[in-house]
């Protein structure tokens, strides 16, 4: 978890693939911590990708770095504590 996370974390940018129907959709993400030993990611409620997660939860991440990549599959668990924002706030500070 923790050589994942770090990785993204240099990335500064990696991706996110999500699935509408038979059409798959990547965007780029930037903020990521770990939370109660899970990697959280962030976005706005009012976005497809938030829509996307919701129907279809299974999903992927890569992401490059110096010339290095990494693919993760996941599945997505929403979680809409004030805790995990709290946490993913404090973490993403620029």
């Amino acid at each position: 978890m923790e050589e994942v996370l770090n990785y993204l974390k240099t990335c500064g940018t990696f991706y996110l693939a999500t699935n509408e129907g038979d059409q798959p959709h990547v965007r780029p993400f930037g903020a990521v911590c770990k939370y109660n030993g899970k990697l959280y990611i962030v976005t706005n409620n009012q976005k497809k990708v938030y829509k996307q997660m919701l129907k279809n939860s299974k999903i992927e991440i890569c992401g490059m770095s110096k010339g290095t990549w990494i693919r993760v599959e996941a599945e997505a668990v929403h979680d809409s504590s004030r805790e995990a924002r709290e946490v993913m706030i404090e973490d993403n500070k620029t």
